[in-house]
């Protein structure tokens, strides 16, 4: 793949996710893939059925909220200790 696809399929890839539709991941995600940093939910899946839980869990998680057509909220966290603490992944001290 020259490096404009392999652009192409990434940019697809993320608007595939932002509307919703993980049936795309199947001819878009390599069924053994690896994810060398997985997001911080305990039990997923390996390969392409642990990303397609990984982006179930977060919308569920993190539902967007609209208002007459604007942005409402946005959810950005680097602390992934404190945010499976704040899903209830894992107990708070």
């Amino acid at each position: 793949m020259s490096i404009d696809e392999n652009k192409a399929l990434v940019r697809r890839f993320y608007e595939e996710i932002d509307k919703g539709n993980l049936a795309a991941m199947d001819e878009l995600v390599a069924e053994n893939y690896i994810d060398h940093s997985p997001p911080p939910f305990p039990g997923l899946a390996s390969g392409r059925a642990g990303v397609k839980q990984a982006f179930e869990i977060f919308w569920t998680a993190t539902p967007g909220t609209h208002e007459n057509g604007m942005l409402a909220e946005k959810w950005s966290n680097k602390d992934e200790l404190g945010f499976m603490r704040q899903l209830g992944l894992i107990p708070g001290n």
